[in-house]
């Protein structure tokens, strides 16, 4: 049997008015979604009866309730959906992100110098151990800045490397 990775359980769903993530994993957390939708009939679905089964035809399931949560706004979808315990949460606009309370407590955002464009946001690593978090990795390589150096290890000579630079064939740094 071939068992769907929770991941294709997490979705977002449109509502009236926007979007909303679900995770519901459970199945008292599914019993709450076919609530909150109104698809009672999926609880007696064989298909949708446990995790093993959902699993199986989780394609299905979604297809089934993808467009229920039309008719609801965002915080009423929401608010009957915390009513049944089920994780769910209002998809943000890329605007919104960088005010978010929780994206300012995880410190999720970071500024960066980037050699070419300066100071910009970049996604902070989210893993901390003992308050101390990797910083950002380092920017983008511009177009030919490590080409040498890999010509170099690939054990081409110098004059051939030159060569290739001078004839447009492998792009040089900057």
């Amino acid at each position: 049997t071939h068992l769907a990775p929770i991941s294709d359980y997490y979705r977002v769903f449109p509502t009236s008015d926007g979007y909303i993530s679900i995770a519901a994993a459970t199945d008292e957390q599914w019993q709450g979604v076919y609530e909150v939708t109104g698809r009672h009939d999926l609880n007696d679905d064989p298909r949708f009866a446990n995790m093993l089964t959902r699993s199986t035809h989780v394609k299905d399931l979604l297809a089934s309730v993808k467009d229920s949560f039309r008719e609801l706004t965002t915080e009423k979808a929401l608010e009957l959906l915390r009513g049944h315990d089920v994780p769910s949460a209002r998809c943000l606009h890329r605007d919104e992100i960088h005010d978010h309370p929780q994206v300012i407590a995880m410190e999720t955002l970071a500024l960066e110098e980037h050699p070419l464009l300066g100071s910009m946001r970049v996604v902070a690593p989210p893993v901390r151990f003992d308050e101390m978090r990797n910083p950002p990795g380092a920017p983008v390589p511009s177009l030919g800045e490590h080409t040498d150096v890999v010509m170099a290890e690939l054990g081409i000579p110098e004059a051939e490397r030159q060569t290739l630079f001078e004839e447009g064939v492998a792009a040089r740094p900057g």
